[in-house]
């Protein structure tokens, strides 16, 4: 099987968005060789076209290769002058804090605790400089669209933000811009363009009709399937999609496309209306939901491909679904070239491409059955069953390449949940426009909206029930990921883009990458050594420790409520290839840590948050914000006395009782963490300060393996020293060093201004 065989122009296109990824990765790399590439290619198209023209033996089939190579040197220009040359302006303002000008374009996140824009930045500092950006405040700005505000900002170009490179660029978002304090100034409001307008309040219009006939959070995931407001839904319901592998369902896609056709079709159908006329009317309606919905890369891939089937019918032509799909890609990364850092497009693109991989050899399968002398009916339902399963395993292998590149975990119960919703989905897809049309008629609107509400609370219950399940993700960041899913990938390519008259070699490769999968998960359940490694991380004078055992995780927040240093720990999480927190445990209480915790159990699954009992009238306001949090967020709370131990698995922590000194209204304390017979201690700055605190901390010093001396609560004023033995001493401050007075050293290690350290607690 040759992907390209007879398909010159899939092949040229294939090859400008081969060129595209390749423009992408040499910006990321900072490489600048995008011209001397470009050119190289250029020269030898030349070549190909000028020798053979010169000694008069140019044959016909020399113009494929000097168009390939045309096309990939294009790709690569376009990229340098449309990507590259811009991030380099931006970078110039990497890390400094300025003053910004900009215009207020879209509201992305409004929280307690978080606020961020997409905004158009007019003037950085005394530079003009327009360029599209991100912008985010640590409190809600109330700030709406076409607002125009002055604020001072850190600057940091797209393509160095790890966490979210590819959502900025692909949607030609080349800064972000973190506010560097709470305050702001409006210094003016520019109205938006009447047809922008227009069209948000079409879709305000639409989804508050959702909002009187369904409702809730069910209504919200109606107006997420259908209109594309994911910002309506619940954090906890787009988690729980994550989780169960089916987020792809709440994006617009060509699912939605495809029930919008088959609606329009049927409703023309009704009234009569010729098939020429009906086709022209599909790409008409397909066009303006596309527009309603914000013109989703994933959706614009289907509206093309759907263009050209109509079209190829309307002239009298041959549809390729293949050419079709590689044309609709490079349509899209030549109208919109950061379109090639978008993860949803390259998932959509490829997830086509295995279906129609899959359909081609599941109608040789029907041909089989068919002469074997199978009854029609037995046929119909053997056949949906088996094409149901593989093109759904078929349309999830070929996208693993880019989810192991830009996510973090992987759904095990992705395939069984997408074939399971996906019925209800379309249901809700088909019959939403239903709803718009009968809302002058409220009976029939009424029933209709209860029907939806239905079928949409059974999603989310189904959803919300399976998203529970314990180890239902596995991270990606396992050593046999890296290994599989290239060899997987570039095995399958080659079988793709070779002449292959054994064809049963494709399905046999995926059967294999299958098999191969579920003996690693199966070994990946076993239980592993009995080790527990500890991470310290530290951000000024914010710090938390880490605890991960095989996919388990514990995190002890020391911090004074940053989410900075928590965000450093999911990215840790990530790395020791543990996709949930077991155990969040809090060992004081900060009027911060309502805003930051609330984020956390927004954004990851935390199966249990334990508190300290509270000590004051403050804290105990604090405890009562954290628990209301925690059932919104479906997260158990557990209290613990500080002093008493808590066993968490194989982990045994004790947190000292809290003592205040008169010249901070931080506290200071000391824990310790033990595991197979090792102890880890963490002490605050000003332990020794209280007698009875210093006396139990003495005792434990000598014994464990690391002592950490950390910088949080009151800064000490006095010369210290604690009974040292073997093991290792972290000093989380160099000033610390000064008051630290040892009768003799150490025989362990002393590390100074570490802001991250590791050990593994081990038998």
């Amino acid at each position: 099987m040759n992907l390209f065989y007879r398909r010159p122009l899939a092949l040229f296109c294939a090859l400008f968005a081969a060129a595209s990824v390749g423009g992408a990765c040499l910006t990321a790399r900072h490489l600048p060789l995008h011209l001397p590439l470009a050119l190289f290619l250029l020269i030898l198209s030349a070549l190909l076209l000028a020798v053979p023209i010169f000694k008069g033996r140019f044959h016909p089939k020399l113009l494929t290769p000097i168009l390939a190579l045309l096309f990939a040197a294009l790709a690569l220009i376009q990229s340098y002058l449309s990507i590259d040359r811009k991030l380099e302006t931006v970078s110039r303002f990497k890390d400094e804090a300025q003053s910004c000008r900009l215009e207020i374009q879209e509201v992305t996140a409004s929280k307690s605790y978080l606020s961020s824009y997409l905004a158009r930045v007019e003037r950085i500092g005394e530079t003009t400089l327009v360029v599209q950006s991100k912008i985010t405040f640590p409190f809600d700005a109330e700030l709406s669209v076409g607002d125009n505000i002055q604020a001072d900002f850190y600057i940091l170009p797209a393509n160095e933000d790890a966490e979210n490179a590819p959502y900025l660029l692909a949607n030609d978002i080349l800064a972000t811009l973190e506010a560097t304090d709470e305050s702001f100034t409006v210094i003016g409001h520019t109205p938006s363009d009447p047809f922008s307008s227009a069209l948000s309040s079409l879709r305000g219009i639409l989804s508050d009709l959702i909002d009187v006939h369904v409702g809730g959070e069910e209504g919200h995931l109606i107006s997420s399937l259908f209109l594309g407001r994911r910002e309506l839904l619940a954090d906890t319901t787009v988690r729980d999609f994550r989780r169960t592998g089916t987020t792809h369902l709440l994006a617009i896609s060509g699912m939605h496309l495809s029930v919008i056709v088959l609606f329009v079709d049927l409703l023309l159908r009704v009234f009569g209306v010729s098939k020429k006329w009906r086709c022209v009317a599909v790409l008409l309606v397909t066009f303006f939901y596309l527009a309603l919905t914000g013109f989703a890369l994933s959706a614009c891939r289907a509206f093309l491909m759907c263009g050209f089937v109509y079209l190829s019918w309307l002239f009298h032509g041959e549809g390729d679904a293949v050419t079709s799909l590689f044309f609709a890609l490079f349509f899209l990364l030549l109208i919109s070239p950061t379109s090639v850092y978008d993860i949803g497009m390259w998932m959509s693109v490829l997830a086509v491409l295995g279906i129609v991989i899959a359909s081609n050899f599941l109608n040789s399968f029907r041909e089989r059955l068919r002469k074997k002398g199978m009854e029609k009916n037995k046929l119909r339902l053997v056949y949906a069953a088996v094409s149901a399963v593989c093109i759904s395993l078929a349309a999830e292998l070929f996208i693993l390449f880019p989810m192991w590149l830009a996510f973090d975990e992987l759904s095990l119960v992705a395939l069984p949940c997408g074939l399971l919703l996906s019925p209800p989905v379309t249901a809700i897809l088909f019959l939403t426009p239903f709803l718009f049309l009968l809302a002058w008629f409220p009976p029939f609107a009424f029933l209709l909206g209860r029907i939806l509400y239905g079928i949409s609370h059974m999603i989310l219950e189904g959803v919300t029930a399976l998203s529970r399940l314990h180890g239902i993700t596995v991270s990606l960041g396992h050593r046999f990921f890296d290994f599989f899913v290239p060899i997987f990938s570039l095995i399958l390519l080659i079988l793709l883009i070779v002449k292959l008259r054994r064809k049963w070699l494709i399905p046999a490769a995926m059967g294999t990458a299958i098999l191969s999968l579920a003996v690693f998960l199966c070994l990946l359940r076993i239980p592993s050594p009995d080790t527990v490694t500890a991470d310290y991380l530290a951000q000024e004078d914010n710090a938390l420790l880490a605890f991960t055992a095989g996919e388990e995780s514990v995190i002890l927040d020391l911090s004074s409520g940053s989410y900075t240093v928590i965000g450093r720990a999911r990215t840790l999480l990530a790395e020791r290839c543990s996709t949930e927190i077991s155990a969040f445990v809090l060992t004081h209480y900060h009027q911060n840590h309502i805003r930051s915790i609330s984020r956390l159990l927004a954004n990851t699954t935390v199966r249990a948050l334990y508190l300290p009992l509270p000590q004051t009238q403050t804290e105990g306001g604090i405890l009562e914000a954290l628990i209301t949090e925690a059932e919104r967020q479906d997260c158990k709370v557990t209290l613990y006395d500080r002093g008493k131990p808590l066993t968490l698995g194989e982990l045994t922590l004790e947190v000292s009782r809290e003592v205040y000194l008169k010249r901070s209204t931080h506290p200071t304390f000391y824990l310790s963490a033990s595991a197979h017979s090792q102890t880890l201690i963490y002490a605050a700055e000003s332990v020794h300060e209280d007698e009875a605190l210093y006396a139990e901390l003495c005792s434990q010093t000598e014994d464990a393996e690391v002592l950490i001396l950390g910088n949080h609560g009151p800064i000490t004023k006095e010369s210290f020293s604690y009974p040292l033995g073997n093991g290792y001493v972290l000093l989380a401050d160099s000033t610390l060093a000064e008051h630290l007075a040892l009768k003799k050293p150490p025989k362990g290690m002393i590390l100074s201004d570490t802001t991250r350290f590791t050990y593994c607690l081990q038998k």
